[in-house]
């Protein structure tokens, strides 16, 4: 402190510096300082003035701190979180992008669609991307792709990400695997398919509800008991 004191002295350039005060219960608080170089009574002299700075540090410790939970809420998310600027750019992208994409996020920074996805795939991104950009409105979609034998199932959200002046710089989306839930909704749609089918043939209407259990499970054989003639039977389906 003493140097940066001994420079405004002798140049007349203003400093500014963080420093410690203390209260008269003695109680410590951080204080901003501003030394100027002027004039008193004819002599050269050096001019401090100061503010408490006890309630921006704690301003800026909160925004600290919301920074670090919203990151880890992001991070941690177990759906695909990313943003693009207005020309597409990658801003950020999350964990779970990179697991499902297999690419890493210094790769794809700074990258378009086109730069990381095959031209189908692309394409439909940044229609999807134009909606968004062109109506301002948070945009619901599902989309499925095909890995090796199985399929997995999205439900893709899109919103408009805007400036303090309410005007749209970029898109934020995020992608949630739902195939579970759309196997779930396949496996209610066939039980109820099969109730509906059910006949006065008690064995035949026992026997489907077994062969649709067999293949929701994907059994290789389904099989239920049943006395006949005195005898416990098997019967189902291979």
């Amino acid at each position: 402190i003493s140097t940066m004191l001994e420079e405004t002295f002798k140049t007349g350039v203003t400093k500014q510096f963080e420093f410690w005060g203390r209260r008269k219960n003695g109680e410590a608080f951080p204080k901003e300082v501003i030394v100027n170089k002027g004039k008193y009574f004819g002599n050269d002299v050096l001019i401090a003035t100061s503010r408490d700075l006890t309630e921006l540090k704690k301003t800026e410790s909160q925004l600290i701190e919301n920074i670090k939970f919203k990151d880890a809420l992001i991070e941690n998310s177990g759906s695909i979180i990313y943003a693009k600027d207005i020309e597409g750019a990658y801003l950020l992208v999350n964990n779970k992008w990179e697991e499902v994409t297999g690419m890493q996020r210094l790769n794809a920074l700074g990258k378009n669609d086109h730069e990381l996805f095959p031209e189908e795939i692309a394409r439909q991104f940044v229609a999807d991307d134009m909606i968004v950009f062109e109506k301002g409105i948070t945009l619901e979609t599902e989309s499925s792709i095909n890995n090796g034998p199985l399929k997995k199932n999205f439900l893709n959200v899109k919103f408009p990400l805007k400036d303090k002046n309410d005007i749209i710089t970029g898109v934020c989306g995020i992608t949630t695997d739902i195939t579970e839930r759309k196997q779930a909704e396949q496996r209610m749609t066939k039980l109820a398919r099969c109730l509906l089918a059910f006949g006065n043939d008690r064995d035949q209407n026992i026997n489907s509800l077994v062969a649709l259990a067999g293949e929701v499970f994907e059994a290789a054989c389904a099989l239920y008991n049943k006395l006949e003639d005195g005898q416990l039977c098997s019967l189902g389906q291979w």
